[in-house]
């Protein structure tokens, strides 16, 4: 109960932060940019519609990814620390609230506000395009889901570095990380056209060390499903596509993350 109480504060004051006011225009003016690049696309391309429908929701889907991945660290990214520099954690720990109280309460409360906001938008972001063109694609929904859990895995990774690293150091490194994992997955897409084992391999042994990229591919490999040979050819198509199983991974990678946090932040000095 003392941790649902915290997360549902948590999740009530992260509505009032500015990083979140600053996210929710500039999603309005995503989609109206978006809706009007689509809408022009369509009226001028209309010959071709069925075949370019399933590349405008992967272009809308792959910039909803890197917006709720830059949501998730900069709304968690001094969770713990900013609180322990700030001092008010000495008022409610270890009474009435647990560390782990504490921690997971927050992690939820995050966890709950990014899912929504990355789901709506995401059906957002195909409804759209449905909207416009007529096409609505019955991945929507899992492909979704996929982002969510993308999401997830960099707010867990923030909340991990929180409870060891300064704020704007945390910030860094875990956008460091998302970066070097993003990266990673074009060298693996690269090195399957390619046919390069290595890089191919590189490619998966970072995507088990932050597997957020992967998430965003697997995300766009449900969308291809039922493609033809031409849908194909588009910039957004994944060649090297991860296994579902990927999906188990990630879920067993957010709780050793916040296992680990927790045994961190039950050894930390407020």
């Amino acid at each position: 109960m003392k941790m649902l109480l915290m997360a549902s504060f948590t999740f009530r004051e992260a509505l009032h932060k500015r990083v979140v006011n600053g996210v929710l225009i500039l999603t309005v003016a995503f989609l109206l940019l978006y809706s009007l690049g689509i809408w022009l696309a369509v009226r001028e391309l209309e010959g071709v519609l069925q075949i370019l429908a399933r590349q405008y929701v992967m272009l809308g889907m792959n910039a909803v990814s890197m917006i709720g991945a830059l949501l998730a660290v900069f709304l968690s990214v001094g969770t713990i620390s900013s609180e322990v520099e700030a001092g008010t954690l000495h008022a409610i720990v270890p009474k009435p609230l647990s560390r782990r109280d504490v921690l997971w309460g927050k992690w939820l409360g995050y966890a709950a506000m990014l899912s929504a906001y990355v789901l709506l938008l995401a059906l957002a972001t195909c409804g759209v395009v449905a909207l416009f063109s007529g096409v609505w694609m019955w991945q929507a929904l899992p492909a979704s889901l996929l982002l969510v859990v993308q999401a997830l895995v960099l707010l867990s990774l923030s909340v991990f570095g929180t409870t060891f690293l300064p704020t704007v150091a945390n910030g860094v490194a875990v956008f460091g990380l998302y970066s070097v994992a993003m990266m990673s997955g074009f060298v693996e897409q690269l090195g399957s056209m390619l046919r390069n084992e290595t890089m191919v391999n590189i490619g998966i042994f970072v995507s088990l060390l932050v597997p957020s990229d992967a998430m965003g591919k697997l995300s766009a490999s449900v969308l291809q499903q039922g493609a033809s040979y031409i849908e194909r050819a588009g910039p957004f198509i994944v060649l090297s596509e991860p296994s579902i199983w990927m999906v188990v991974y990630a879920a067993g990678y957010i709780v050793a993350l916040l296992l680990a946090a927790q045994v961190v932040f039950n050894r930390k000095d407020l």
